[in-house]
């Protein structure tokens, strides 16, 4: 048995993408859920305050930690949410 797998013969690699797939689809029903989407809809910008305030309804650092998971899984881009100065 490698170093690598686990009793079932699932390596570890395949477990962790597994956890990874997860986290990703939890990511995108949840915005799905908040109709992040639908709220966007206008291809507008908006700034990261509106964004928390108006679209998501929640404390400013789970929404720069959601925006973020949102932006690098590609499913918005920077160029929607802009940070206001």
């Amino acid at each position: 048995m490698q170093s690598t797998e686990i009793h079932s013969g699932r390596s570890l690699d395949a477990i962790f993408q597994m956890a990874i797939g997860f986290w990703m689809s939890k990511t995108l029903m949840t915005a799905v859920e908040l109709k992040v989407f639908t709220k966007l809809s206008g291809n507008q910008l908006v700034s990261l305050e509106q964004m928390r305030s108006d679209i998501l309804v929640m404390e400013q650092h789970p929404t720069e930690v959601f925006v973020t998971a949102l932006v690098s899984l590609g499913l918005l881009t920077l160029s929607h949410v802009y940070e206001s100065i």
